[in-house]
């Protein structure tokens, strides 16, 4: 029989001593070549188009898992890009799905999926077959899951009612282990606004991770006990303060005094640099046209790329490999190869 593990028990998180910002700053722009390999859509190969597309995770042999919330559906894609099979189905049972939302890599080449619909995680094995569930906090919306093999746990950035921390500490079981990232109190903020005081996370070294807000444009860096060791910011800021996002006639989202939502979209490690770089996709425009900055923990931007106006942002990273999630008329995965010189 499979259970959902309880969520259970917390630790105090300490504060740090607060650090003084970096502005980021621009360096020789190195070149940035992004090669295709494969997309994956009904304009590709067999599949039909997907509905929506919310994370995808990019395995150890090369194959995909795509997560859509609009059948919903966990599916997986081989390395030569055809359909293989559906992992989980709509329902509320063991193992289904109402909105699976994000995806995790975890240890042994197992997965963990977020279903938003039911706030708890899906545990695949190695072979993709569900093994069990693990309760999330059930007031936090996750924004992103990351595995910290350093100590085996999961670390979600999210937001919820009354939550003063952007960062959640995880064991693989459920059990809420510690909270990091004070979020600032921003009681003029109404329904979608409080959105945006969530970031996203990604890891660092040793065992620390990144933090990056949405809005501002701000970059901090953790140890891996929480405390705040380096923090880049960008002067001046291109987000918008979500103060200025608002509803109008109850169903249309628009921006009040600017001509463009503009916020930090993401954040990416890329793997096999020499210092710490990340892809921060930046989302600018009412089309959705967005551009990613390649920063390093040293608070310099080494490159900018501009992406077509449909890509939303690259969503997963492996070797020189981005899955990038593309929110057009037909919404698609483009795997390309990444050359950073």
């Amino acid at each position: 029989m499979v259970a959902a593990r309880p969520f259970v028990g917390l630790a105090q998180t300490r504060p740090g001593t607060p650090v003084q910002p970096t502005t980021i700053r621009r360096t020789a722009d190195r070149a940035i070549s992004l090669i295709p390999i494969r997309s994956i859509g009904s304009e590709h190969g067999e599949w039909d188009a997907f509905g929506r597309i919310a994370q995808v995770a990019i395995r150890r042999d090369g194959s995909l898992v795509v997560l859509d919330p609009s059948i919903p559906a966990v599916l997986l894609f081989g390395p030569d890009g055809r359909y293989r099979q559906s992992m989980a189905r709509k329902g509320d049972g063991p193992g289904e799905v109402r909105a699976p939302a994000y995806v995790a890599n975890i240890r042994g080449d197992s997965l963990v999926v977020f279903d938003a619909g039911h706030r708890r995680g899906l545990v695949y094995d190695a072979a993709l077959r569900y093994v069990r569930t693990i309760r999330f906090p059930p007031h936090l919306a996750i924004r992103r899951l990351i595995y910290d093999s350093t100590a085996d746990r999961l670390l979600a950035s999210g937001f919820g009612p009354g939550e003063k921390f952007g960062v959640h500490a995880l064991a693989l079981d459920g059990t809420l282990l510690d909270r990091y990232v004070p979020t600032p109190s921003r009681p003029e903020l109404l329904g979608f606004q409080t959105s945006f005081l969530a970031g996203f996370v990604a890891p660092w070294r040793d065992g620390g991770f990144v933090f990056a807000d949405q809005s501002p444009y701000r970059l901090r860096f953790y140890d891996a006990r929480g405390r705040e060791r380096r923090r880049c910011v960008m002067d001046p800021d291109p987000t918008d303060d979500p103060a200025q996002f608002v509803f109008a006639r109850g169903i249309t989202m628009g921006v009040r005094n600017v001509s463009a939502w503009k916020h930090v979209a993401g954040i990416l490690l890329i793997p096999g640099e020499r210092t710490p770089t990340y892809i921060v996709p930046v989302m600018t425009g009412r089309e959705g046209r967005q551009y990613w900055d390649f920063v390093t923990e040293s608070c310099e931007r080494i490159a900018r790329f501009t992406g077509p106006t449909s890509w939303y942002y690259p969503s997963a990273i492996a070797g020189d490999a981005v899955a990038i999630v593309d929110w057009g008329e037909v919404p698609m995965v483009h795997l390309a190869r990444l050359q950073l010189r």
